[in-house]
């Protein structure tokens, strides 16, 4: 056995022959810090059952159910729960799979002699941080044995371990961490206006960060090959190559958080379509997965497995008010200076004159 200690970025669950398998996808904590997924086949999903009136009669009214409705209840038991601080007997139903507990919840709470279901919509993930009392972003403290591959995923010892857990992970220090950080921006050459990613090509990747990096990836710049005040100039001979840069930069400097600015909407759903062009894949994710987009709100939010993604418009929509939040405005009222602007519908005229 092993121990290891890591700063947890992200969980979800996965199947694997029949059974849930929680991940959770971390840092290593220490001198050699690196990638971590921790799996967790042990935890099983379940809603609490408050019964109408005996709670005998309900317990025999669920294993009548289980027979005739053919209800795979793994376990069937009695609880006793504090419920508004009154200690109150509930049954505790445990299923084999998540998804049974939306699938066999209506025809559970039919019965006369149910009166309620709890926690029967806390999803799966969440259930396990609230039970282990996780803290996201905080210390865990893992003890389980190393595996060389889980499904499509393979250790690499350098960049990723795959620990299976052999008991409940505990949490540890959850003062804030140190974490590290890249934040990037697009510019596009859009000589026909709004920007098309099945014409337009992207002509600049900058990206700054707290590991180090500050450089802008472009298709130009030889004239500043010898400038050293030019030095973050990283020149590549096309497009793809700087979307392949851009990838290959957030794998090597073993990015914890990636920020952006209106990068749900634009950057980031921007980024995959040009990268589809090429044959490229944004495969970001601890796990190799490539970016998803979710629904939050009213928008898609763009999304990896172990790499957290902060777009930073969403954030002074929320916190900050003010009369428009383009980054110029949001720059003079964090620093009183005002950001140079370059219109973007005239952006590929100064690419296209030298600029």
């Amino acid at each position: 056995m092993v121990r290891r200690n890591i700063v947890l970025l992200d969980i979800d669950y996965i199947t694997y022959e029949e059974k849930p398998v929680i991940r959770l996808f971390g840092k290593v904590k220490g001198e050699n810090s690196h990638d971590l997924i921790a799996l967790d086949d042990s935890f099983v999903p379940y809603l609490y059952v408050l019964p109408s009136g005996n709670i005998d009669k309900c317990v025999s009214d669920l294993k009548e159910l289980k027979e005739e409705e053919e209800i795979d209840f793994t376990v069937i038991e009695k609880v006793t729960k504090k419920d508004f601080q009154v200690p109150t007997e509930f049954i505790k139903l445990s299923f084999n799979h998540p998804q049974d507990v939306p699938k066999y919840r209506d025809k559970i709470w039919d019965l006369s002699s149910v009166k309620q279901l709890r926690e029967h919509d806390i999803p799966f993930y969440r259930r396990y941080l609230i039970d282990n009392a996780l803290v996201p972003m905080g210390e865990l403290e893992l003890e389980g044995e190393i595996i060389d591959s889980f499904e499509t995923i393979e250790s690499d010892n350098d960049s990723l371990e795959i620990l299976k857990l052999s008991k409940a992970p505990v949490t540890g220090n959850t003062d804030f961490q140190d974490f590290r950080m890249m934040s990037f921006d697009l510019e596009v050459r859009n000589p026909h206006g709004m920007p098309n990613p099945n014409e337009d090509e992207i002509i600049m990747i900058g990206i700054d960060s707290n590991v180090g990096v500050r450089k802008v990836i472009s298709t130009k710049g030889d004239e500043f090959e010898h400038d050293p005040e030019m030095y973050f100039i990283e020149k590549v001979d096309s497009e793809k190559e700087m979307i392949e840069s851009f990838i290959k930069t957030v794998k090597e400097n073993n990015i914890d958080i990636i920020i952006g600015y209106n990068s749900d909407v634009f950057d980031f759903p921007y980024l995959k379509d040009r990268a589809k062009i090429w044959g490229l894949d944004l495969d970001l994710g601890v796990d190799g997965s490539g970016v998803k987009f979710i629904r939050r709100g009213f928008n898609n939010a763009a999304t990896f497995k172990g790499l957290l993604h902060v777009d930073l418009y969403l954030v002074m929509r929320r916190y900050m008010s003010l009369d428009r939040y383009t980054l110029e405005r949001v720059y003079f009222e964090f620093f009183g200076e005002e950001k140079i602007d370059v219109p973007g519908d005239r952006i590929y005229e100064f690419w296209d004159n030298g600029g």
